[in-house]
């Protein structure tokens, strides 16, 4: 059996307990000899909670005591190992009845390879994935330049149009000057009279020198 020996103390440690399913192949031994010289002999129990526990479940860990050394030993069976993943445990020294000294560790067990179960994957799946993303890249790329070349079009659209109603706005201000001096011109060289008062062109031709 594999075993880890722990000396306690005051800060949280790490158990690594091992693989979901092993049992009784590692065992924690922890040094428990500071707690019986200051106590005495007592009794040691380990708290653990795996991840999915509501609450912890408990173990009394018999002190042996051998060349001046005193131990308290963890075997980790089935249901310690049952649950993957993290949880927490606690070592508490007991004497008359009273807890006296605790040392807190966190607990780590491996996924077994077993648990997982379903289907045998396809290896094809994650190429053909792969190819749908780069397909889906290449889609959006086009959409985007589509719609860029669409905003150019109506922005080339919309300059014309103002273009042209620059153009009319100024026609139409250079008739309203003619107006208002009372003639109207054409090509430059012939002029009509207006009305200054109804605006309207006499179709009287005065050629200018």
């Amino acid at each position: 059996m594999f075993t880890i020996d722990i000396v306690v103390q005051k800060k949280p440690g790490l158990i690594e307990l091992g693989v979901q399913g092993e049992n009784a192949a590692k065992a924690a031994v922890f040094d428990v000899t500071p707690w019986v010289e200051e106590y005495g002999t007592g009794t040691a129990y380990i708290y653990h909670q795996r991840l999915s526990d509501a609450a912890p479940y408990f173990k009394e860990l018999p002190i042996v005591t051998s060349d001046g050394r005193s131990t308290a030993t963890w075997t980790f069976d089935a249901a310690d190992t049952g649950v993957k993943g993290e949880g927490a445990a606690q070592l508490l020294f007991v004497k008359d009845d009273v807890i006296k000294k605790t040392a807190i560790y966190v607990t780590v067990t491996g996924r077994s390879i077993g648990e997982a179960g379903g289907d045998v994957p396809d290896p094809y799946e994650d190429l053909i994935q792969a190819v749908r993303e780069v397909y889906q890249l290449i889609v959006n790329e086009r959409e985007a330049t589509q719609r860029a070349a669409g905003n150019a079009h109506e922005s080339e659209t919309a300059a014309a149009s103002a273009a042209e109603d620059a153009s009319e706005s100024a026609e139409d201000a250079a008739t309203s000057a003619q107006i208002a001096g009372n003639t109207f011109s054409v090509a430059g060289n012939v002029t009509f009279p207006v009305d200054p008062n109804t605006g309207a062109v006499y179709a009287v031709f005065n050629e200018e020198e």
